[in-house]
């Protein structure tokens, strides 16, 4: 991570003049990742990275990842986790799934949903996108969310 840091501060002022020379496959792709975390950090907002950087941590392991997201907007922030998934090597995410939870203004959200989905397919991701309608959050159900087995949840 140190390496990552002083590589994205030098890039930021337009001056890389770190390498990933004498480093292992492993830390260069590990390096690589934090890059990538730290640059989209800058895009998404630092408390939403903070965020998208725990549930990273939470499904490293995970195959298959299914996201219930309780007030999705513009789904940038999802392009990030998207973005992290791919370049796992170690463990090659099946498929992310998301649900978004929504009380109105469900065509903005399937629209969010299609660019997900657009995006996703330019990564090879594999992508499933579904809106769950609510009058009200306290009508929220379990029974609303598709979780298969082995799919690991974050909310």
């Amino acid at each position: 991570m140190r390496v990552a840091g002083k590589m994205f501060i030098h890039s930021s002022r337009r001056s890389i003049d770190l390498s990933f020379s004498g480093l292992t496959l492993k830390e260069t792709q590990d390096v690589e990742l934090a890059l990538l975390l730290l640059a989209a950090a800058e895009k998404v907002g630092y408390r939403e990275f903070e965020w998208i950087q725990a549930i990273v941590e939470h499904v490293s392991k995970a195959k298959k990842v299914y996201i219930i997201d309780l007030g999705i907007k513009t789904g940038v922030q999802w392009t990030v986790l998207m973005q992290a998934l791919v370049s796992r090597y170690e463990c090659p995410i099946e498929i992310l799934k998301v649900t978004t939870v929504a009380t109105n203004g469900k065509r903005l959200i399937e629209d969010t949903g299609k660019w997900l989905l657009s995006f996703a397919q330019s990564l090879g991701l594999p992508f499933s996108f579904k809106v769950v309608v609510v009058s009200d959050m306290l009508d929220l159900k379990e029974n609303l969310f598709e979780v298969d087995v082995g799919e690991t949840v974050a909310v």
